[in-house]
């Protein structure tokens, strides 16, 4: 049960770091789009200028010019704010220096595979630890009733002693009578009977229910 908890946290911490990668290489994606929107922007607004000064735009065109440039560098700043948000988690989950400077790179590339419906069914069964998790719990409450059920039988025991006879103080004499089988010894039996115990009928009707 252990182990499967184990499985389950490391599988968690890669997943999790799997994720922040990405994001943080979305980010640096979306950084760059806005950068090349902001230039266009910036061209844009210029050649608005150009054209009014030479009299074949009205002003209006360039103040509505002014104002996308403003949004693009606003959406700019927040996407630079979004990648350095992304590069500190990326860097909290890998314990590394936050100061630390990582340039992302794109996946590898990775050929398909034709996988069977039913392989890959039967491998995430395997490797899913909550279907792991309720595998080793349901064993639990399966013991858990064999052994309330199992109080509730008969008990038999079979007991044997065997001790020397006599009251001599020397160890020798001892030995040599413990060696030729000298002594007294008992045998019997011990039967226990479940009865008037209403905490083992609890229980098996707590470990029913759980099963």
């Amino acid at each position: 049960y252990n182990l499967v908890k184990l499985r389950n946290i490391v599988a968690g911490m890669v997943t999790e770091v799997i994720h922040a990668y990405r994001n943080f290489l979305l980010a640096r994606r979306g950084l760059e789009i806005s950068r090349l929107s902001f230039e266009r922007s910036q061209d844009l607004l210029e050649v608005n200028e150009i054209l009014i000064k030479e009299g074949r735009a009205a002003k209006v065109e360039a103040i509505q010019a002014e104002a996308d440039l403003a949004n693009q560098e606003l959406s700019y700043l927040e996407k630079e704010n979004a990648v350095e948000r992304a590069r500190v988690r990326l860097l909290e989950l890998l314990d590394i220096d936050r100061h630390a400077q990582i340039e992302p790179t794109e996946a590898v590339e990775v050929e398909a595979v034709d996988l069977q419906e039913e392989e890959l069914l039967q491998l995430a069964w395997q490797n899913h630890s909550g279907y792991l998790q309720a595998q080793l719990s349901h064993e639990d409450t399966r013991t858990n009733l064999l052994v309330a059920k199992n109080q509730q039988l008969w008990q038999l025991d079979a007991q044997a002693d065997y001790s020397i006879t006599g009251h001599n103080s020397y160890l020798e004499n001892e030995l040599i009578a413990e060696a030729s089988g000298k002594g007294d010894y008992y045998m019997g039996v011990a039967l226990t009977i479940p009865f008037g115990d209403d905490s083992i009928a609890r229980e098996l009707l707590a470990a029913q229910v759980a099963h």
